[in-house]
C-alpha cells in the first residue's frame, strides 16, 4: 500500500460548503485540490497550503488538466 495522500479533486472548493469539505479531507489526511471558476467563490474561503486551480467545468481542456493524478472528484 502507497504511503502517499489521496489526491482528491474538488469542484467548487471556493464556495462555502466546498471549503468545508476541502477542511474535512485535509483534516482527515486526504490531499485535496480546489478547482473553482470563482464566479461565487471567496478568495478568503481557499485555505493557506491547499493547491487551488482557477477553471472552469465547461471548458474541457481546464478539467482535463486538473484532473491528472487525482484518484477522486467531489463536485
Amino acid at each position: 500500500m502507497s504511503s502517499a495522500k489521496q489526491k482528491i479533486l474538488v469542484v467548487g472548493g471556493a464556495g462555502y460548503i466546498g471549503c468545508h469539505v476541502v477542511k474535512a479531507l485535509r483534516d482527515a489526511g486526504k490531499s485535496p485540490v480546489v478547482f473553482d471558476n470563482m464566479s461565487s467563490g471567496l478568495q478568503e474561503n481557499l485555505l493557506p497550503g491547499i493547491p487551488f486551480i482557477k477553471g472552469d467545468t465547461q471548458i474541457p481542456e481546464q478539467l482535463e488538466a486538473a484532473m491528472e493524478d487525482v484518484e477522486s472528484i467531489i463536485h
